[in-house]
C-alpha cells in the first residue's frame, strides 16, 4: 500500500518485526523507479484482508515468511504512475486494481454460506443460495456430503469443514495450512492456495463488477493514517464488507 506523494518521495506502511497492530508504521520514503517489465502504481485505496494481520502476527511464518521490513496489503486500486522499460500491456494514468471475490456464483455452483445471525441477510444478497447461522447451529450439522469448501477462517474452521464434505471431495483453506492426516482419513483432497490474479482474470473482474454480477461491498472507509485501527477492526472478525485505507481523495469515487 505505497502512494507517491511527490516526484521524490512516497508515504509508505512498513512492518520491522512480528506483533499487534503498533507494528504497522507510516513512514515517508524515496520514490522507487520501476525496473524493466515493472510498473508504479499510485495507489488510491487498498484493502485490509484478514491474511495481512496474520502475516503481521507472524501467524503464517512457517509458510509465508515475509522479509523484514515489509508492506502490507494484497488489494490494491489506483493508477499507473509510470513504467518501466519493456512494458507494454499498461500506460501512465491507466486505472488498475488487483485481487479479487464471489466466483463460485458466477460459474453455476450451488453455493452454501456461513454468517452470524446479524448478517444472513447480507451473505444471501451477494449470491448465496443458502447461509446457515453458524452461532445457532454447527454447520456440519445441516450441510453434507458437499463437493468443495472453501474456507477462509483457519484452525477454528477446518475440523466443521471437513466434516461437511463427501469422501473424495476438496477442502481449499485460504488462511493456513489444512490437517491433512485428517483430510486423508476422510478421503478429502485438501490443500492451502494462494491466488494468482492474471490480466485476463482481472479484466473479467472488471466487466462482472461493471455488470453488476460481481459486487464489491464496502463497510468501512479508514484514512492511512488510521491503518493500525484498520487491522484491528479486521482482527475482531465481525466487519461485513470491504475494509478499505482511503489515500487520496480519489478512493472516494472508486468506491462510490
Amino acid at each position: 500500500m505505497r502512494t507517491a506523494m511527490s516526484t521524490q518521495t512516497m508515504r509508505v506502511i512498513q512492518v520491522y518485526r512480528y506483533g499487534g497492530p503498533e507494528q504497522l508504521k507510516l513512514e515517508e520514503k524515496p520514490r522507487p523507479e520501476p525496473s524493466s517489465g515493472e510498473v508504479l502504481l499510485r495507489v488510491h485505496a487498498a484493502g485490509v484482508n484478514p491474511i495481512d494481520w496474520k502475516i503481521r502476527q507472524g501467524l503464517m511464518k512457517d509458510f509465508m515468511p515475509p522479509t523484514f521490513p515489509y508492506t502490507p496489503g494484497i488489494e490494491v486500486a489506483g493508477v499507473v504512475e509510470d513504467v518501466g522499460p519493456g512494458v507494454t500491456a499498461f500506460q501512465t494514468g491507466q486505472a488498475v486494481f488487483g485481487r479479487s471475490i464471489q466466483l463460485a456464483k458466477w460459474k453455476g455452483a450451488q453455493v452454501i454460506g456461513t454468517a452470524s445471525t446479524a448478517n444472513l441477510d447480507f451473505v444471501r444478497s451477494l449470491g448465496a443460495d443458502t447461509v446457515v447461522d453458524y452461532t445457532k447451529i454447527p454447520v456440519e450439522s445441516v450441510v453434507q456430503e458437499v463437493d468443495l469448501v472453501l474456507d477462509g477462517v483457519g484452525a477454528e474452521t477446518l475440523s466443521s469443514s471437513l466434516a461437511a464434505i463427501r469422501p473424495g471431495g476438496t477442502l481449499i483453506s485460504l488462511a493456513g495450512p489444512p490437517p491433512q492426516e485428517q483430510a486423508k482419513e476422510r478421503g478429502v483432497r485438501a490443500a492451502m492456495i494462494h491466488s494468482q490474479p492474471s490480466s485476463a482474470l482481472l479484466q473479467t473482474l472488471t466487466q462482472l463488477i461493471d455488470e453488476g454480477r460481481i459486487k464489491v461491498p464496502v463497510e468501512t472507509m479508514f484514512p492511512l493514517s488510521e491503518v493500525q485501527q484498520a487491522h484491528e477492526h479486521s482482527q475482531s472478525r465481525h466487519g461485513r464488507g470491504r475494509i478499505v485505507l482511503r489515500i487520496t481523495d480519489e478512493a472516494e469515487s472508486i468506491f462510490a
